[in-house]
């Protein structure tokens, strides 16, 4: 969370868990962080780690601006060949930087680190 000030921004920021259902099922949260509204469009991917390379598996997008501390929630099933319980996934918010739609107060927050899937049985 920033600091309240002169520059307040928006801050698009990106979490991501894999239930254990069957199919597995991502669940991509897309969040503002920041202290001004986020507008709608913000895209964010889902990819999964083979071998090191990212695979991109589904992009999402915001379908409303999202007011400081506000979140949209995006479920995606993960088909047989798009990975399996021993994979690693991450998700990264999408940002065009020649063509940016907003200006946000941080960018460290974009890209979750690899996830694996707990799933136990």
């Amino acid at each position: 969370m920033q600091d309240s000030g002169l520059f307040d921004a928006p801050d698009a920021a990106v979490s991501l868990t894999v239930k254990c259902t069957d199919p597995l099922v991502a669940v991509i949260t897309v969040r503002n962080l920041g202290l001004v509204g986020l507008p709608a469009g913000v895209e964010a991917a889902l990819y999964r780690l083979d071998m090191g390379n990212e695979v991109e598996l589904t992009t999402v997008m915001t379908t409303q601006a999202l007011l400081p501390g506000q979140s949209e929630v995006f479920e995606y099933p993960l088909a047989m060949d798009q990975g399996t319980s021993d994979d690693l996934y991450l998700a990264r918010i999408l940002i065009d930087p020649d063509n940016p739609t907003f200006n946000e107060c941080k960018d460290d927050n974009n890209e979750t680190p690899p996830t694996d899937v707990l799933c136990v049985g």
